[in-house]
């Protein structure tokens, strides 16, 4: 496990602990959002420093642009 963990660059726990594991996963998934999209540190930089109801308002705009581009209405079914 230790060779596996090296080797993928993640901490060992990451193999068993799901606790861990999300949260590797969710930093994996937010360096390649700054490496390969439009989102820089700057915006996330702001977005850290946002209150917690702008963190929900951009949240909810993610969330309604993803659907929007997918075709699917507000509840999740096919526009």
């Amino acid at each position: 496990m230790k060779a596996l963990a090296k080797f993928f660059g993640v901490p060992i726990g990451y193999f068993g602990d799901d606790a861990e594991a999300e949260a590797t996963a969710d930093q994996v998934v937010a360096s390649s959002l700054i490496g390969e999209s439009g989102l820089n540190r700057e915006a996330l930089r702001a977005l850290v420093e946002m209150s917690d109801g702008g963190r929900r308002l951009v949240a909810d705009f993610i969330i309604s642009a993803a659907r929007l581009e997918r075709g699917q209405g507000r509840g999740g079914r096919q526009a």
